[in-house]
């Protein structure tokens, strides 16, 4: 098999080592366990694959800011992991929020985007009271796409205000999916499965060329000199006489990240980072959100909302990210992630619980639903409790990894919180449409969640959920 695999110039896709047995995980239920595993990459480092330069999610011993965003293993000294890491943090930070009222600006943008979106593609079933709209795949999809599309990566999209855009709006939020399945199905969840594996790399990396060729070319017609050769600078600042970038929605944060004089590929791999996190992840994450409040368990909880929303103040405002946060807490995004132990170690796990005993070469599981819902930290914890100090939550990481982004979530989804829960007597819509059909299974003593398609498959990434909302 390995010289036929040679002659066709195949052989870097396989490994030829004989199957070994893994050791069974190693499970961390707390979070005093997991913060003191993920605080200290020296002696727990990631797992992840990189490809190319990486991101400031990316790299291994200090950081990986947001895992959920993409992955890696980046062979850096500590010390100079850490110096790049925090570089990097911080250039792609001040491109993103540049001003103090930046995160004001996304949660504006938003919320009238969410709304203008409902009103686009609700639609009404002849002699049937009441307005009918996708909320996942029409609306929540959509809008998180457009931040990673125009604000982001600048590529052009097909909408009808733009019919010669490059794709449509679900291709591409399909196509940024496909970069992340790879992350939740190989790295986050069945890393042991190369059957699983090898055709989400094959899918993954297609989609990756494309959208890392179409990011290159928005980030040299913003900036011709980051082109990696001369004729391509000069092809480049030719293109932007006749056609300005500076008019997009992307060119400022693409301008200032060009501005800092890094090569293209480090800049490539800290966009293609974001853009995944602020859309694909982004957007199960709000749609979790929704969903939690309209089930019949919480109606109480949705009522609350209702009133919260219409009243509009600061204290309201801020009980209103706390269900944002509940919701995240119960439902959460991603179930646990993984670390690898360097050394033998006993890991605290809090209050009453033995050290757990970890061995070099073990696998390690944080898992951080089941970490949030620890009477420990969260008293009460299966009841919906607005007042919990923010502080406690771990929604996006720990330690190292804690994403930079947790504010910026919590305050745009609140701001889709409420343009959905204002719309009179919102609902879900009769029978399975207005549900996010699915089910769960235990992995590494983690619930986790999977979704059924509208054609059958099976999905880590939420379904269709229809909504009826009265005039």
């Amino acid at each position: 098999m390995k010289a036929s695999l040679t002659r066709q110039k195949l052989t870097a896709k396989y490994s030829f080592d004989h199957p070994s047995a893994l050791r069974v995980p190693k499970v961390l239920n707390t979070f005093t366990g997991i913060k003191t595993v993920f605080s200290d990459p020296s002696r727990f480092k990631v797992i992840y694959e990189k490809y190319g330069y990486g991101s400031i999610m990316m790299f291994d011993n200090i950081a990986q800011c947001v895992e959920t965003f993409s992955s890696s293993l980046f062979s850096l000294s500590l010390t100079t992991a850490l110096l790049r890491h925090n570089s990097d943090k911080e250039y792609v930070l001040h491109a993103l929020f540049p001003e103090k009222d930046s995160l004001n600006q996304y949660a504006a943008w938003f919320a009238s985007s969410v709304k203008a979106k409902i009103q686009e593609k609700s639609w009404k079933y002849t002699n049937v009271p009441g307005n009918y709209v996708d909320i996942v795949k029409d609306v929540v999809n959509i809008v998180s796409v457009h931040v990673a599309a125009d604000k982001l990566t600048g590529i052009s999209l097909k909408t009808k205000e733009n019919p010669s855009g490059m794709y449509t709006e679900n291709e591409f939020f399909d196509m940024l999916s496909t970069l992340v399945s790879t992350l939740i199905f190989v790295t986050f969840l069945t890393f042991d499965e190369p059957e699983t594996s090898f055709a989400l790399h094959e899918a993954a990396m297609q989609a990756g060329t494309i959208i890392g060729a179409l990011t290159a070319k928005s980030v040299m017609e913003v900036a011709p000199s980051t082109s990696p050769n001369f004729l391509a600078k000069v092809a480049a600042g030719t293109a932007s006489l006749f056609w300005p970038p500076n008019g997009k929605p992307s060119y400022p944060f693409l301008s200032k990240l060009a501005a800092t004089g890094r090569p293209l590929d480090q800049l490539l791999g800290n966009i293609l980072g974001v853009a995944v996190g602020a859309s694909v992840n982004y957007s199960q994450a709000a749609v979790n959100v929704i969903d939690f409040y309209l089930d019949d368990a919480r109606v109480n909880e949705r009522a609350h909302i209702v009133q919260l929303i219409s009243k509009g103040d600061a204290a309201s405002n801020t009980l209103l990210r706390g269900y944002v946060c509940e919701a995240m807490r119960l439902k959460p995004q991603f179930p646990g992630l993984w670390r690898e132990a360097v050394v033998d170690a006993h890991i605290p796990q809090g209050q009453g619980l033995p050290d757990l005993e970890i061995k070099a070469g073990d696998r390690i599981w944080g898992s951080f639903r089941n970490a949030h819902i620890n009477p420990s930290d969260f008293p009460d914890p299966t009841t919906v409790n607005p007042n919990r100090p923010l502080a406690s939550y771990n929604l996006n990481g720990a330690g190292f990894h804690n994403c930079p982004g947790t504010t910026y979530a919590q305050q745009t989804i609140a701001e889709i919180v409420k343009a959905v829960f204002s719309l009179k007597n919102v609902r879900r819509a009769p029978g399975d449409a207005g549900k996010l059909n699915g089910f769960t299974e235990i992995i590494h003593e983690t619930e986790t969640d999977f979704y059924v398609q509208r054609n059958g498959t099976v999905s880590p990434w939420p379904g269709s959920l229809h909504l009826v909302y009265d005039d």
